[in-house]
This record gives C-alpha cells, structure tokens and sequence, in this order.
C-alpha cells in the first residue's frame, strides 16, 4: 500500500507532462484549461480570449443595425409612410399640395442646410439613424431633422422613400415611352413629347415629380459648392425615380443609364423656366 501511495506521489497532475509521458487518459485538459474563466486580477488569454473579443464586437455590430429599439413599441398613432403608394398616402391625408408631407419636411430642411453640402445625395448618412428618422415619422414622434440627424441622413432619407415606393415617380405604364422619348435626337419632339408624356401621369405622381425637379433645380444651382450638376443628379435619382425590374445585370446597367440620362434631360428643361415643362401639364 505504501507503495502505491509513493507511485501516485511520483505521477505528476500537470497535463502537460501527462501528455508527455503519454499516460494520460482523462479528460481534454487541455480544454478544459482553455475554458477555465480567469481569475480576479488574470488575463484571459489563448483562443478563448479571441472568441470573447469577437463576441464583443459582433454584439455591437449587431447594436448598430437595429433599427428600433426594443423598449420602443408602436404606439397608436403608427401610420406606415414608407412603401405605400402616392395614391394610398394622398387618400389618407398625408399629402400637402399633393406632395407627401415627410418629402416636404425634409425638402425644406435640405433647402435651408444642405443645398452648398459638398457631394449631396452622394454621401450615404449612419444607417442606424437614418432607420431611426424612419421610425419617427411613421410613429408620429416630433422631428427635427437638424438634432435627431444631419444633411447626409435627410438625404439618405429622402432616396429611401422615392426607392421604396411600390410604383416608381415615373409609373411603369409610362417607363417604355420616357425611354424612346431619350433615344430621339431631336430635341424639339423631345420637349414637345415630354410635356405631353408627363400630362398623362397620375396626378400625385405628377405633383412630386414637378416638387423634386423644382428642387433638384435649386441643388445644381450650388454644383460649384456642392459638386452635385445636373449629371450627378440625373446618377442619383434617375433609378430612384424609375424603378426597374430587369434581372440581368448587363441589362439592369445600361437602363439604368438611360434613365440617368433622361432624368438629366427632365432636370435641364425645367431649368430654363420656373414651370417648364409643367406649365402646361
């Protein structure tokens, strides 16, 4: 007996000379060591540590993408902006001169602080807050654009709201025949066509088309400060205001590139006067 108890005295605890002397045949020590949390006043450290920091971040990666946050129900007076049609929000009241009231507010706003903010429409706002003015006009919360976000997130805003309508500013009915309009070189019968194309949108599509072209007007005026011409314009909102359903890539980019241009075309001839081409639709 005593024997044994000096043979047991002789085997060392420690894993690492177990895994030496290859006797060992416990559990993974290794493992299990990885796994033990520090002590008070130790560092962790070996994989177990890079898990823990990448589980930090990944929490707060996932901080920045929620949208709302949980202690914020949906109050009563939630009534949905974003996604519905022109019709629908015309209908229930929420248009004002046949323009929706949230385009306006932040319109206004953009006129009053954003028109000589270098690369307007082209520089994205925070997503987190751009999500969270989102909320707030459709929650009925007071907003003031200028404190509850910036220039960058109004913009943002606004491109959402155009994106996401279900019809385009510029309905899919019309879309064939505003393309053929730009692939005519005359530019006469272009600007006679346009008049009368135009004349046959629908009336809350026609009244928020002319508002963004009376704006956008008023933004290039500013390139100089802004760098925003008409080009950069036409780039930004031509696929905001004509939405497209190709699949093909290819295809998808060299619409998309008519349409710019004749989002620039629509943006030019509304320059020359403070109507035209809307004067006579």
């Amino acid at each position: 007996m005593v024997v044994g108890c000096e043979e047991t005295q002789n085997e060392s605890w420690f894993p690492c000379d177990q895994e030496q002397k290859g006797g060992f045949e416990g559990p993974r020590s290794f493992e299990l060591l990885e796994a033990r949390p520090p002590r008070h006043g130790e560092r962790e450290q070996g994989p177990r540590a890079k898990q823990s920091k990448a589980a930090v971040r990944l929490k707060e990666d996932m901080k920045q993408i929620v949208t709302v946050p949980l202690n914020e129900q949906r109050n009563s007076t939630y009534t949905k902006l974003f996604g519905v049609s022109l019709q629908d929000l015309h209908q229930q009241g929420l248009t004002e001169n046949g323009v929706p009231a949230i385009v306006g507010s932040i319109v206004e706003y953009l006129t009053m602080h954003g028109l000589t903010q270098e690369g307007l429409f082209r520089v994205n706002g925070n997503v987190r807050v751009v999500e969270q003015l989102r909320w707030k006009f459709e929650s009925g919360v007071p907003v003031k654009l200028g404190r509850d976000g910036d220039v960058c997130a109004a913009a943002s805003l606004l491109k959402l709201f155009l994106r996401e309508l279900p019809e385009g500013v510029i309905t899919s009915a019309l879309q064939p025949r505003f393309i053929q309009l730009f692939q005519d070189d005359r530019n006469d019968a272009q600007e006679s066509s346009l008049r009368a194309l135009i004349k046959e949108l629908p009336d809350t599509h026609y009244c928020l088309l002319k508002y963004l072209c009376q704006f956008l007007t008023k933004v290039a005026k500013h390139h100089v400060q802004n760098r925003m011409n008409v080009h950069n314009l036409a780039t930004v909102f031509g696929p905001n205001c004509f939405h497209t359903r190709e699949k093909s890539q290819a295809k998808k980019v060299s619409l998309d590139t008519e349409l710019c241009c004749l989002g620039r075309r629509a943006i030019q001839l509304k320059s020359r006067s403070s109507s035209y081409p809307f004067q006579y639709a």
